[in-house]
């Protein structure tokens, strides 16, 4: 019990827990469950004056919940449920003078009711095939057999009456709602009526070379056998140094999962625009050409779940038509490419985490095109990403360091160029884009490009104050304030690796972990780094950057 100035402490029991208070109509009881290690919960009434405790209702094979006073004081309405029928609402005498009587029997079960002051209503939250709702009922007046054998006798004044005897279920039963006849025979199940999509999403994405603004819906069935989504976005804006394409014709792209068994198997086709794509220039940097890809997949992923370690694989076909615009001319290639993938974490993230703890995560990829399989030439690229989680100075400090890298050989058209530079957010250490390792974040997003790259990241992480607040009543929630400071290195080359042609930064980081909607979870970044160049192709300088997602 609580007011301005002071807690008062009006009983307290050891290892017991007491939820669900209600004041009393005279305002000197409460009516509270109390929930007892090795005991159902149970309805009891604390008197506020002596502080002594009275068991209105106990039973050994049924669980007792959610009280609330009858106008008069006489009464409290509860929901029990016996073993796992669902809750229905009961009317206890507080005296014990009578036994429990049923007030409800619904098959969507009835909890937390509250009865209006005239006593003719009761208001109850119940379940149906749409969720939880409020649902009101009149008050039943008449006295339809008691339910039990045993009723609750009335404990004497300065003590706790003995715990009363369970009673009947089968006459418990006998007094619920008969159930539903089927009205027809069982027929096979049909994902179809459940599979159309009930909401649309809006999408604006993008990067430092274009910005893309659409939408995109989704579906799945009942048993979460089927799943798929469609997306459309078009182009804002893009680079004035790329050939810009037609801005009326969307990127898209539509997936299936079929996620009955293990493994999960899947398919999805799309067609992608992407700025400054093709082989690298000689000098290093990405090729000023416009890509138009349009790609369909099929493949299957297996989990491998345990309590702290997890595994996924993947295998897949990828057929795709890679259509490059330069500034004087238009190519296009045909790649059929056979991919495989494996992913292994032990990290960890807890409630107040602020990234994964205590553990490595490690992914490997590999891709391979052959004109046997009817692309325009062969080409193999194969990735490798590992990441380690270390303690830092105390609770929720990590230490995260990064090595990645890649490599492509054979026809650079349908092989692939990797990306370096800038601070986007992570793709995972299972990712096939070319942008997988781009991760340097002193200089502007994929400034530089290569068939080859290698990369090290590190970083000290720190909490730095948790609001666990909203902004008046905007669906905004900030969770955790946290920074970061951190070193970056990298290169990216096509001919032979030089090892004082190795970009690297050093920078910090301001984070807020926020949750909008009410369920939807994200981590928010601003950072600002100092790249040095020692080939002084883009030569050295500062980059301020705003991130959705963590680095890695």
């Amino acid at each position: 019990m609580t007011d301005r100035a002071t807690t008062e402490t009006l009983v307290a029991e050891a290892g017991t827990q007491f939820n669900a208070p209600r004041w009393s109509p005279d305002g000197r009881r409460i009516a509270a469950e109390r929930h007892r290690l090795g005991a159902l919960s149970e309805i009891v009434i604390v008197d506020i004056d002596t502080r002594t405790v009275f068991t209105v209702a106990s039973f050994d094979r049924m669980r007792v919940v959610t009280p609330a006073w009858r106008p008069d004081g006489a009464a409290v309405i509860a929901a029990v449920a016996p073993q796992e029928q669902p809750f229905n609402l009961y009317e206890l005498s507080v005296d014990g003078s009578r036994a429990p009587r049923q007030l409800s029997s619904s098959t969507g079960g009835a909890t937390w009711p509250d009865v209006s002051p005239d006593g003719k209503t009761i208001v109850f939250v119940g379940y149906t095939p749409d969720g939880f709702d409020l649902f009101s009922m009149p008050y039943p007046l008449s006295s339809p057999a008691s339910v039990g054998a045993a009723s609750i006798g009335a404990a004497p004044a300065g003590a706790e009456p003995a715990r009363p005897e369970p009673f009947d279920e089968s006459s418990l039963r006998a007094e619920q709602a008969p159930p539903l006849q089927a009205s027809a025979t069982s027929v096979p199940y049909s994902p179809l009526p459940t599979l159309r999509p009930t909401s649309w999403s809006p999408i604006v994405e993008g990067d430092n070379t274009q910005l893309r603004v659409g939408a995109a819906v989704g579906g799945y069935d009942v048993l979460g056998y089927h799943f798929y989504s469609a997306s459309a976005t078009w182009l804002a804006s893009g680079p004035s140094a790329a050939p810009r394409p037609n801005a009326a014709v969307p990127d898209w792209q539509i997936s299936y999962f079929y996620d009955r068994w293990r493994p999960t198997f899947f398919a999805t086709a799309s067609s992608d625009t992407s700025f400054f794509a093709g082989p690298a220039s000689d000098n290093g940097t990405p090729a000023e050409a416009t890509l138009r890809q349009r790609q369909i997949q099929a493949g299957v992923i297996l989990p491998i779940r345990h309590t702290r370690v997890s595994h996924t694989a993947l295998a897949s076909i990828v057929r795709a038509v890679n259509d490059y615009t330069f500034p004087d001319e238009t190519i296009s290639r045909n790649r059929t490419a056979a991919r495989a993938a494996w992913g292994t974490t032990t990290a960890h993230a807890y409630g107040y985490s602020i990234s994964p703890e205590a553990g490595v995560t490690a992914g490997t990829t590999i891709e391979v095109v052959r004109h046997g399989l009817g692309s325009f030439a062969d080409a193999t690229t194969a990735t490798a990403d590992v990441r380690a989680y270390v303690p830092g100075l105390t609770a929720h400090h990590v230490v995260a360091v990064r090595l990645a890298g890649g490599a492509s050989s054979g026809d650079p058209t349908v092989g692939r160029t990797f990306l370096l530079g800038g601070a986007a957010s992570d793709p995972g250490v299972v990712s096939f884009g070319s942008s997988a390792f781009g991760l340097l974040r002193g200089f502007p997003s994929n400034t530089f490009a290569g068939s080859h790259i290698i990369v090290a990241n590190a970083d000290y992480r720190f909490p730095i104050a948790r609001p666990q607040r909203g902004v008046g009543t905007w669906p905004l929630f900030v969770h955790t304030i946290h920074g970061a400071l951190f070193a970056d290195a990298g290169h990216a080359w096509t001919r032979a690796f030089r090892s004082n042609a190795i970009k690297t930064s050093l920078g910090g980081e301001l984070s807020l972990n926020v949750v909008a909607g009410y369920f939807f979870p994200f981590t928010i970044t601003a950072g600002g780094a100092w790249g040095h160049d020692p080939t002084g192709v883009v030569g050295n300088g500062t980059v301020a950057y705003v991130r959705v997602g963590r680095a890695f």
